[in-house]
C-alpha cells in the first residue's frame, strides 16, 4: 500500500536526523555540563551549570561563548532523539496496524463472503470487484495510434498488431500476468498535447492507469533526442517516473528482457487471480 512507502520514507527520513544527532552527542566534549539561560536588558546571557545543587552557574563571558553552543547542541541533539524516537515507535506500530488492512479491503466490505448467493443475485453492489472493474475497463473502446503498412507484421498473442518483436514481447508478458493494458491508447498531456503511450496498464488495486514506454532504438541518436523530449513532456505534465510512467530500454547489442519487464509490471498484478 502507497501509506506502507510514505512512513518508509518519513522513517528514513527520522533516521538520518537521528544519525546527525548521535554524531552531535558523541563529539560532544562538555561532559554532564549543564546551560542556563536568562535575557537581561534584551541581551541573552548564558551559564554553565557544571555541578549538583549549582542553580546559577557560572556566567560565560563572550570569549567562552563556545561552550555554551556545544551544550546546546549537545542538548538540542537528546532533544531530537527523544522526539525521533517516540515519531519511530509511533510510525512502525502503524505498519504493522496497516498491514492487518487487506489491500481488497472495500471489496471485502462490499462483497462480504458471508452474502447468501440467492441474495447477491438481487442486489447492486456499492463498488465493482477487482475483477468486473477491469472487465469493464477492458471492454471499453478507445482509438488506437495505428501501425502503418511500413512496419512489419508483428502480432501479439492476443492477435493485436504492434510495431516491433520487444512490444510483442511486452504486451504477451502483460497477457500471460493477466494485467489489463491498452496498446497505443490515445492520450492529452497538459497543454492539449496528444499522443499514444505503447502501454496503458490498469493498476486494478488502485483504479488508476499507468503508463510504460519502450524505448527501443536508443543507438539512434535522432530517436534517443526525440524520446529524451518525449520523457520531458510528459515531466512537464506531472508524470512521476516510477509512480504514474514506466520505461523500458534497449539499444544495439541491450535487447529487452523479461526481467527487465517483470521488474516493472509484477507491482501491477491483480490480487484476483
Amino acid at each position: 500500500m502507497h501509506l506502507i512507502k510514505e512512513i518508509n520514507t518519513l522513517l528514513q527520513g527520522i533516521l538520518l536526523v537521528r544519525k546527525k544527532a548521535e554524531h552531535d552527542i558523541m563529539r560532544s566534549t562538555v561532559g554532564s555540563k549543564r546551560l542556563r539561560v536568562v535575557k537581561n536588558h534584551g541581551t541573552w546571557q548564558y551559564y554553565v551549570i557544571e555541578r549538583k545543587g549549582d542553580s546559577n552557574g557560572t556566567y560565560l563571558p563572550v570569549e567562552q561563548r563556545k561552550t555554551a553552543k556545544q551544550i546546546a547542541q549537545r542538548d538540542y541533539a537528546e532533544q531530537v532523539l527523544s522526539v525521533a524516537a517516540a515519531w519511530e515507535e509511533r510510525l512502525n506500530a502503524a505498519k504493522v496496524l496497516i498491514d492487518t488492512i487487506p489491500g481488497n479491503a472495500i471489496q471485502t466490505l462490499t462483497h462480504p463472503q458471508s452474502l447468501h448467493p440467492g441474495r447477491a443475485a438481487l442486489i447492486t453492489p456499492y463498488c465493482l470487484s477487482d475483477a468486473n472493474y477491469a472487465a469493464a475497463w477492458e471492454a471499453k473502446p478507445y482509438r488506437t495510434k495505428g501501425v502503418g503498412p511500413e512496419w512489419p507484421v508483428i502480432l501479439t498473442n492476443k492477435g493485436e498488431r504492434v510495431r516491433s518483436k520487444s512490444e510483442k514481447i511486452i504486451a504477451d508478458r502483460l497477457a500471460a500476468l493477466h494485467i489489463p493494458y491498452r496498446y497505443e491508447a490515445p492520450l492529452t498531456l497538459r497543454g492539449g498535447v496528444h499522443v499514444h503511450p505503447d502501454f496503458t496498464i490498469l493498476d486494478v488495486a488502485n483504479r488508476r492507469e499507468v503508463y510504460l514506454e519502450h524505448l527501443g532504438m536508443l543507438s539512434r541518436p535522432k530517436y534517443a533526442a526525440e524520446n529524451v523530449d518525449r520523457v520531458n513532456r510528459y515531466a512537464a505534465s506531472g508524470f512521476k517516473q516510477g509512480i504514474d510512467i514506466f520505461y523500458t530500454f534497449e539499444c544495439d547489442g541491450q535487447p529487452i528482457s523479461t526481467l527487465q519487464i517483470d521488474s516493472i509490471v509484477i507491482r501491477f498484478l491483480p490480487d484476483y487471480i
